[in-house]
């Protein structure tokens, strides 16, 4: 396979948005872009892409604004622009497509995110779905009640008021994810909610381009674009045609043990829409470095496979 890298601009002012290509040796079959997720970033998805493109996938991820080598000179981890937001990453997200559209103008297109990720990629197939051949939510969230939001949205502008909205407050890491740990005790790291394999999460932690805060206004950003998700809006504004794959662990807090990647399931059926979902008992967050990883490759693998017009559909995984 071909591994490249390059950056485009954002759709913010002076920002670069850095990117990873793979490319199969072989004639393409479909191309795959992931979105990571919070406080990660694209080069944890390496073996993951990799075994795509070795199945004929070109696979492209980049770090998204305020994450990995796209915080330059001026910038901020965990900072999605003054303005914008995370629909900032979303349009960044459709700049992307649009260079891989031109060098692949033909082929099926997939479009795959995680945590926060799938966040975004959850507003992207409602805003872009058309564009899409299938989409991937994996390890998302139904969200929290709304009277809970507000009042979360609240104290996070007062202190935006306050202490700035470039602010970098520690307490409020903890509030955000202090109570996934919690679900995992005995905690040996304050990551143990990630991943169950601990040289995964050993990785996680001594990783700098991992696990870093967001600011005031990247946990405004954040609590934004996940209400607007789990909206009766979004349902009604995502192509029903669009086939959609929900894949998270049945220990993932995010998805609250199952529980909220059910409701957002039972949802998506309710409104009309092609879903298919996969739950994994024992599995915590990140699918991808968990200790059941060969079998989500495949299972992604299948997914994107069944959607491949039959003169490209590639082999059955072994």
């Amino acid at each position: 396979m071909k591994v490249s890298e390059f950056t485009f601009n954002s759709c913010t002012a002076h920002n670069k948005i850095f990117t990873r290509l793979y490319e199969p040796d072989t004639a393409p079959v479909a191309v795959l872009q992931i979105a990571h997720g919070m406080a990660e970033h694209s080069a944890l998805y390496k073996p993951f892409c990799e075994y795509m493109a070795q199945r004929g996938f070109v696979v492209a991820i980049n770090d998204h604004l305020g994450h990995g080598r796209s915080v330059t000179s001026g910038a901020l981890y965990g900072h999605f622009g003054d303005r914008g937001g995370l629909y900032n990453v979303v349009e960044d997200v459709r700049n992307l497509q649009s260079i891989l559209r031109k060098k692949y103008p033909e082929l099926p297109y997939f479009l795959m995110g995680h945590s926060m990720g799938s966040f975004i990629a959850r507003e992207f197939a409602a805003a872009y779905g058309t564009s899409l051949t299938g989409v991937v939510f994996m390890g998302t969230s139904a969200g929290i009640p709304e009277a809970v939001w507000r009042a979360e949205r609240a104290y996070l502008n007062m202190l935006k008021k306050s202490k700035g909205a470039r602010a970098k407050l520690p307490y409020l890491e903890k509030m955000a994810t202090g109570p996934y740990n919690k679900k995992f005790k005995p905690n040996r790291t304050p990551y143990d909610w990630v991943t169950s394999k601990e040289e995964e999460v050993d990785r996680f932690q001594n990783d700098p381009l991992c696990g870093f805060p967001l600011t005031v206004q990247g946990y405004i950003d954040l609590g934004t674009l996940l209400h607007a998700i789990n909206t009766d809006e979004w349902y009604r504004r995502v192509p029903k045609k669009l086939p959609i794959y929900l894949i998270s662990g049945e220990q993932d807090p995010v998805g609250d043990m199952g529980r909220g990647v059910r409701k957002v399931d039972k949802k998506l059926r309710e409104t009309g829409h092609n879903v298919k979902l996969t739950l994994y008992p024992r599995i915590r967050h990140a699918l991808v470095t968990e200790m059941n990883s060969a079998q989500v490759f495949a299972d992604l693998y299948a997914f994107f496979t069944a959607l491949l017009p039959k003169t490209e559909n590639a082999p059955a995984e072994k």
